[in-house]
């Protein structure tokens, strides 16, 4: 639900809850379920959690890829390229931003 409510969260906040969520949909496959549904379970998960946000995350005024780069925060800043690394065009709207 929080994926639908990200005003909620700060952009690193955000990243990091759905870094966790990631990770916990992974041990879910690798527990419960066959192995070739991994690659189509995580391209949902990219997908609801990553993609159809990608720009309000790297937007928001306080706390999106402009204010991360300002404030040096590189930790966040690695997240986020591992996180966007995830998409196929994750990237290309992150170098907009320079």
């Amino acid at each position: 639900r929080w994926a639908d409510e990200t005003t909620g969260f700060s952009c690193p906040e955000y990243m990091k809850k759905a870094e966790q969520c990631l990770q916990e949909e992974l041990q879910r496959v690798t527990h419960y379920l066959h192995s070739s549904t991994e690659p189509k379970l995580m391209k949902v998960c990219d997908d609801n959690l990553l993609a159809n946000i990608e720009l309000k995350l790297l937007e928001m005024e306080n706390s999106g890829c402009e204010a991360l780069l300002r404030d040096n925060k590189v930790e966040d800043l690695s997240r986020m390229y591992r996180l966007f690394l995830r998409l196929q065009n994750g990237l290309p709207p992150i170098s907009q931003i320079f």
